[in-house]
This record gives structure tokens, C-alpha cells and sequence, in this order.
């Protein structure tokens, strides 16, 4: 089991989500991440997918 990323192309993804998501954060949109881009991809995959066209609340 990883607890964390540990190659260093997976530290500097994680680094760029982070600073994406604090880029949102600042203009005040919430990030939501759907993780890679074959699972969360056709997640808010546009007309059909599950998330498409859904507005989210921060609660």
C-alpha cells in the first residue's frame, strides 16, 4: 500500500494540482478533483456524463 507519491514525476503532479487549486481557491471557485483523466474524464464528459452540467455547492 503507498501513502504518498514517491516517484518524482508523481511529487510534481501533485505539486502542480496544488497549485492549480490554490489558484482556484483564490478567485473563489472549489476545486473538485476527479483524479486521472480515463476515470474522471468521462465523469464530466459532456452531454452524457454523470457530473456534466451540474452545479456544486460548497457547503
Amino acid at each position: 500500500m503507498r501513502y504518498g507519491p514517491s516517484s518524482a514525476r508523481e511529487r510534481q503532479h501533485a505539486s502542480g494540482k496544488a497549485q492549480v487549486r490554490a489558484i482556484l481557491e483564490a478567485i473563489g471557485v472549489v476545486a473538485i478533483d476527479l483524479g486521472t483523466l480515463d476515470v474522471g474524464g468521462p465523469l464530466a464528459s459532456l452531454p452524457f456524463g454523470p457530473l456534466a452540467m451540474h452545479n456544486f455547492v460548497r457547503i
